[in-house]
């Protein structure tokens, strides 16, 4: 366990932080704080400050103008979360708690006192202080007092010496003065602290680009960080292979039963996890900035010039500090841009740096906040917490409708059940080391792993033995029937929506990271049922979704041509869109494998896909901690290879009328009616989604009504009859969105080219630095 001896926090007051940010970093890199606070950061909601290494976390100041904020920057290693304190009116803050493995958490604030603060301030400073039982606030609090070596007492610096006095607290100051104005150096950046009685040093530092110094506060105790940091390593790919070739028998046991199965599958995750980690060494890490000697140079010029200006408060003295602070501003600045430009001539499509690159600039990931517990209506604040709230939401998402048509119940509940009391056939399609071999050759190795952290990387170096003893536990999966458990548990990563709350748990979508042997296997079972389903000629023609050479383009161009058919034929077109409420996490599984069996799949399709399909469990992780596992009741995993296709079936037998055209994308559907007027062209409509209804209660697919939209395509605007869904009038609009497409009344697509335009300027703006 990593274990370093002492707690060290800078705070300083950064007087704007957007132009410093530079200088800040070679700041750090050279003393490495634990935690270093912020005050007066004056910076734009846009601007988002980086240090490598380090999670920020801000509360920013009035924007017109730029004026207070405070921030602090904790070390990535360090298990901690960012707290809040409602209704504080007179102190801006910024407040962590961070947690060791040998110590009792410690709540961290960065404080800002306004000058000439109301004296009710100290009441938010009581706020703090009862967030727990060690606390230690740092920061400017625009105090004055002979305690702390200044020359003058002013109002709030006598309110802080009573106040300390009377709750006990300890009131930390370098000696040297940390603010140094034109005609006055003063002491006003202090540290209060309450129950943490441990030595400290404490000083001022003549360094970085402010009135204030830095100041560097040290308590002397070793530090068990509970977060233990992930390394990169470096793999030696032939040692990997020879140690499963060494370590691994070739001898095939016998596998009677999904006992057997399980530990089997087991014990080969666990040979090639091993082989990894005995290939595997860590690799050195280089925190440090590269700063060329002659920037060092200027750096310690600007110090020196700095120091012999606070001590000495002459003129010449200063005049020399602001020069010496411009050339090494100007020469950072350049050597900043040198860099920059060289870095992007290095970038190249062919290694991936390019599109990581405009990846990471195009979008923008954030810590998910404090987030909004609807049972206890109370907030979080570890990720474990978080983690938790997400599970518990999606726990209730992943189960099936509440509703559904008793008959249909009942019929699938026989079919289900006089399929097991059939005869069983042991008669399935082998798989052969060929298949793995192909699966293997073409998967991506940049894909995260699932749960158990095999990467493809991994599976594309297993020896031909592995392969070898793979097909063999494959074969068995098939024969018996059964989908290892231990493949069956999805780690997922919540993403905010788009302009969403983020501190709420619906406003997060789940993506799925699934076990790296789960998708071969999955694979071997989809080649399977691709077979079958070809003969079947599923799915129907008008599904477009996850087929072959089919995609959201042929579908769109199919709508579009029968609109303007329709018009050429001077006919209307009455279309409506409709939105199916989480799609894919709502399946009825029972109905699916109904659907299977009405269909007329092998028993070993169907039994393998029911095992596949059942007993699912997810986690949820926030950074580095997972929920409690929750079992998925409905729904077809996300983020799995076969998952999709069979979703598609379980589409398949939509009700399909004469002159009412289908177009389906998995669950994107549009219907479309035609008629010589749009009263002819609503009224086959509006009977077709009777009866769509019906099917879709049938088999427990919920609509999103206020999703769902409805378009005329027609010359008049005159007020037509609108179409009920469930009851509910849907209004029609002059323009929806199908597949990513504006589709407007008239299908001159202008609507669809200003969004293009849109989004190709936040595009071009967002990686103007990498295209000119």
């Amino acid at each position: 366990m990593d274990v370093h001896s002492g707690l060290c926090i800078c705070f300083w007051n950064a007087n704007g932080l957007t132009h410093k940010i530079h200088d800040l970093r070679t700041f750090v890199d050279e003393k490495k704080p634990d935690l270093l606070l912020l005050q007066e950061t004056k910076i734009k909601n846009i601007f988002s400050p980086y240090l490598p290494n380090y999670t920020f976390y801000r509360q920013d100041g009035p924007q017109s103008p730029l004026s207070g904020g405070t921030g602090i920057f904790v070390k990535s290693n360090l298990n901690h979360v960012e707290l809040f304190v409602p209704n504080l009116n007179y102190v801006s803050n910024t407040i962590v708690k961070i947690s060791l493995a040998n110590q009792p958490s410690i709540v961290i604030a960065s404080i800002y006192v306004p000058c000439q603060v109301n004296s009710r301030f100290l009441d938010d400073l009581d706020k703090i202080l009862n967030l727990n039982n060690s606390v230690i606030m740092c920061g400017d609090f625009n105090a004055h007092h002979t305690s702390w070596n200044c020359k003058r007492i002013n109002a709030t610096g006598k309110a802080i010496y009573k106040y300390a006095h009377c709750k006990n607290l300890e009131i930390l100051a370098p000696p040297t003065p940390t603010r140094y104005g034109p005609n006055s150096a003063t002491t006003i950046d202090l540290a209060l602290t309450k129950n943490f009685a441990y030595r400290y040093k404490i000083e001022s530092i003549p360094d970085l680009a402010s009135d204030h110094n830095p100041v560097i506060l040290n308590f002397d105790f070793n530090i068990v960080p509970l977060i233990v940091k992930r390394q990169k390593v470096s793999t030696n790919w032939d040692n990997f292979k020879n140690h499963l070739n060494k370590n691994v028998k070739i001898i095939f046991p016998k596998i009677l039963n999904s006992i057997d199965l399980e530990n089997e599958v087991n014990k080969i995750m666990s040979d090639i996890t091993n082989a990894y980690n005995n290939s595997s060494r860590p690799l050195k890490h280089h925190e440090e900035l590269y700063l060329p000697p002659h920037l060092r140079e200027l750096k310690t010029a600007r110090n020196r010039s700095k120091k012999v200006w606070q001590r000495f408060r002459d003129p010449a003295s200063k005049n020399l500090f602001n020069r010496a602070q411009a050339r090494f501003r100007n020469a950072m600045s350049e050597f900043n841009q040198s860099m920059y430009i060289s870095q992007n001539e290095q970038l190249n499509i062919y290694d991936g740096t390019l599109w990581r690159r405009t990846k990471r600039l195009k979008s923008k990931r954030s810590e998910i906040p404090q987030l909004k517990n609807p049972g206890i209506n109370l907030p979080s604040h570890t990720d474990l917490e978080k983690a938790e709230i997400i599970a518990d939401h999606l726990e209730s998402q992943f189960t099936p409708n509440d509703f559904g048509d008793p008959n249909t119940e009942r019929t699938v509940e026989k079919s289900i059940r006089e399929f097991k009391n059939e005869i069983r056939t042991s008669k399935f399609k082998k798989v052969q080391p060929s298949e793995i071999i192909c699966f293997m050759k073409h998967i991506k190795i940049n894909k995260a792993p699932g749960i158990d952290s095999i990467t493809n990387k991994m599976l594309k170096n297993l020896p031909l033995k592995i392969i070898l003893k793979l097909t063999e536990i494959f074969n068995h999966m098939l024969k018996l029937r059964h989908f290892p458990n231990c493949w069956k548990t999805a780690r997922v990563l919540p993403i905010l929506k788009p302009g969403k709350d983020p501190t709420h748990p619906v406003s997060y979508r789940p993506i799925s990271l699934l076990p790296t042997l789960s998708k071969l296997g999955e694979k071997l079972i989809l080649n399977r049922y691709l077979t079958h389903a070809t003969k079947l000629r599923l799915p129907i023609p008008q599904q477009f979704g996850f087929t072959p050479q089919l995609s959201t383009t042929h579908q769109l161009l199919r709508v579009v041509e029968h609109i303007n058919e329709g018009k050429n034929s001077n006919l209307a077109t009455a279309a409506i869109f409709l939105d199916i409420a989480k799609a894919f996490d709502k399946v009825w599984i029972e109905g699916l494998i109904h659907k299977l069996i009405a269909y007329k799949f092998p028993q070993y399709i169907i039994e393998i896909i029911q095992s596949y399909l059942t007993n699912r469990h997810f986690t949820v992780l926030v950074k580095n901690s997972d929920s409690t596992p929750r079992k998925l009741q409905a729904g077809v995993p996300q983020g799995g290879i076969l998952a999709p296709i069979i979703f598609v079936l379980y589409m398949n037998d939509i009700p399909q009328v004469r002159n009412i055209m289908i177009s389906l994308y998995a669950d994107d559907t549009a219907i479309l009616s035609q008629g010589k007027s749009p009263d002819k062209a609503i009224v086959p409509l509006q009977n077709y989604l009777k009866n769509l209804e019906a099917w879709l209660v049938r088999w427990k697919i919920k609509l999103n009504v206020d999703k769902t939209e409805a378009i005329l395509f027609n010359k008049k605007n005159d007020d037509w009859p609108k179409v009920k869904v469930y009851g509910t009038p849907i209004e029609w609009k002059k323009e929806v969105k199908y597949l990513g497409v504006v589709l407007d009344k008239q299908l001159n697509f202008r609507a669809h080219t200003s969004l293009i335009k849109e989004k190709y300027n936040k595009a071009f703006r967002a990686q103007y630095s990498l295209i000119c």
